[in-house]
């Protein structure tokens, strides 16, 4: 049972469009690329606590999401909540062993693969210009993201902005 969810900063770790993408946003025709965690830097986002008795059947679903196809894998870090009190943390890291894996994740690189990719689940750019959005209503700023989303609304009309170079 989901308790609370609070804004902090995980270290060592940030945003990256560094996972080829060939399913539900993407396709072996038009590949995209999905977002995961990368190492380096870090990364602003909402913890949420789980209560403890509730642990295995809340972490089940997300473990088969994040792990079904080996793309990512979890780590141990530690969470600065905006009241500057450190928590630990459960988070799913981009495997940078996969062969899915992309070391390059560039904006001029991800921004045309995101902007033209789509699959069964739809256009791999709505994920990307919504998880745009859902950072900004939650006062995150991520410079990256906010870019490559800019980029990839540039393919709108016509090819890549400055801002994609």
């Amino acid at each position: 049972m989901l308790i609370r969810h609070r804004c902090g900063v995980l270290q060592g770790w940030h945003r990256s469009f560094c996972i080829r993408l060939f399913a539900g946003r993407g396709s072996y025709e038009r590949p995209g690329r999905m977002l995961a965690l990368n190492t380096g830097g870090q990364s602003a986002g909402v913890a949420f606590r789980l209560d403890e008795r509730d642990l295995s059947e809340e972490l089940g679903p997300v473990r088969v999401r994040e792990m079904v196809h080996g793309l990512y894998r979890p780590i141990w870090g530690v969470i600065r909540l905006a009241c500057g009190k450190t928590v630990p943390s459960l988070a799913f890291v981009a495997d940078m062993h996969h062969a899915q894996y992309e070391s390059d994740a560039t904006i001029p690189t991800a921004a045309p693969l995101v902007a033209h990719a789509t699959g069964h689940v739809g256009r791999n750019r709505d994920y990307l210009l919504q998880l745009d959005a859902t950072l900004a209503e939650h006062g995150i700023s991520d410079d990256y993201v906010h870019q490559l989303a800019n980029a990839v609304r540039s393919y709108e009309y016509g090819g890549p902005s400055q801002a994609a170079a």
